[in-house]
């Protein structure tokens, strides 16, 4: 799964590795990669019998072996959010985005991608939740872009 996401990111030109290990990455990030990125990223997770699959499981094992909490955290809750976060600081660095809390950004914009996925898991119209989480992006960008 790791390497899934390594070849997502490198196809969509984002960082591969964390801050810690190439903050230069993510110092060369522009607005469109990250939504482009999302939207691959919610389908990867939403259509791909995989990840799908994974995902699901992940899920329910998080509440009987740490370790499956652990990589929990790291594929679909804190990971996802500390990237962004990371992402979001250097953006703003760059002058991207406004001056805000990356930490609470990364949460507003990440929060309704999980919503998504968890929703399209029980919608019979997967389109719905994507056009919904595309609709939330550019909104999210309009609202915290600089001008």
């Amino acid at each position: 799964m790791y390497q899934i996401d390594v070849e997502r990111a490198k196809e969509h030109e984002l960082p591969e590795a964390t801050f810690a290990q190439g903050p230069a990455a993510y110092r060369n990030t522009s607005v469109e990669r990250i939504k482009n990125f999302t939207e691959a990223q919610f389908h990867f997770w939403t259509e791909d019998e995989f990840a799908r699959d994974f995902r699901k499981m992940l899920t329910l094992e998080q509440y009987r072996d740490a370790e499956m909490a652990d990589l929990y955290q790291k594929c679909l809750g804190v990971g996802p959010v500390t990237y962004m976060e990371d992402l979001f600081r250097e953006m703003m660095n760059q002058g991207f985005w406004r001056n805000s809390c990356p930490k609470r950004l990364a949460l507003e914009f990440y929060a309704p991608f999980y919503l998504l996925i968890s929703i399209s898991d029980a919608s019979p119209g997967r389109q719905e939740a994507a056009d919904l989480l595309t609709a939330h992006i550019e909104n999210f960008i309009m609202r915290h872009a600089a001008q």
